[in-house]
């Protein structure tokens, strides 16, 4: 890695523990070396455990929560009958479900959701410390959506074949994260609205969204790189690619060159397809 200052290592570091931590790695195995390695800068007041798993924030959760995501869980593709995107955009204006709405300053439904679109893309969540400091059209973030725009032209996409939706619906504070139990019942309305839009292909962009597509407890790392699937609806199976969150790239932009890769997958996809 070459001779490196302070500054620079610690920088290395911290873009190193981010992309650990947006693949979905959250501790790191204690071993014989790393015990030898504290105890040589006297660390012994910091016995026990070295780290603490991302997933136990993932994983807290009420009863009263639980039993409204077990309802809401029977709801999954909502009534085929009545439904529409509309129907969808009510009840997450209204939505209660789960912890998230006692923090929320406001929610995003989505953008240019219409039948007929050829992609779309789902990311993670919109933080922001003030709902009346973003524009209503602002989905990932302000840069983030001007990174997204950049990557459509970049394949050649018009951006009306194009919508956008987070997994998490609320526009939560900035610290704020949601938990397996917000993300599960907020997959509801997610699933609702890719049936109703079909979609030839979806790109998911980050963890949680990777994981409200998916299911999947893989890291992103292991999910990156080719082809996944969802079945929805009546049967109907929509190929899905995952890559980083644009946020995550911003913060790391060694790392574009590899969503530069999926992004090209999906534009091949649909020149083919």
């Amino acid at each position: 890695m070459g001779k490196m200052h302070l500054f620079e290592y610690l920088e290395w570091i911290t873009g190193l523990l981010n992309y650990h931590r947006s693949s979905g790695i959250g501790s790191y195995p204690r071993n014989d070396g790393v015990d030898r390695f504290l105890m040589s800068v006297d660390s012994r007041q910091h016995h026990g455990t070295l780290s603490r798993s991302h997933g136990d924030a993932l994983n807290a959760a009420d009863s009263r929560m639980a039993a409204t995501a077990a309802r809401k869980g029977n709801l999954d593709e909502g009534d085929a009958s009545t439904e529409s995107l509309e129907t969808v955009r009510s009840e997450i204006a209204s939505c209660r479900a789960c912890s998230l709405c006692e923090q929320r300053i406001g929610y995003r439904v989505g953008g240019g959701l219409n039948s007929g679109v050829r992609l779309m893309l789902v990311g993670d969540w919109l933080r922001c410390p003030d709902e009346l400091s973003l524009p209503g059209n602002v989905q990932f973030g302000v840069e983030e959506d001007r990174m997204v725009s950049r990557m459509l032209e970049a394949i050649h996409l018009e951006k009306d074949k194009v919508c956008v939706a987070n997994a998490i619906k609320c526009v939560v504070p900035d610290g704020c994260e949601p938990t397996s139990l917000d993300i599960m019942t907020c997959e509801s309305y997610l699933r609702r609205q890719i049936t109703l839009i079909e979609p030839e292909i979806i790109c998911g962009m980050g963890l949680v969204a990777a994981k409200a597509l998916l299911g999947s407890p893989q890291p992103l790392s292991r999910l990156r790189g080719g082809f996944h699937s969802i079945t929805v609806g009546a049967g109907k199976r929509i190929p899905v690619v995952v890559t980083y969150h644009p946020t995550f790239l911003l913060q790391n932009p060694t790392m574009k060159k590899a969503a530069w890769t999926d992004l090209q997958r999906i534009g091949k996809y649909l020149k083919t397809y």
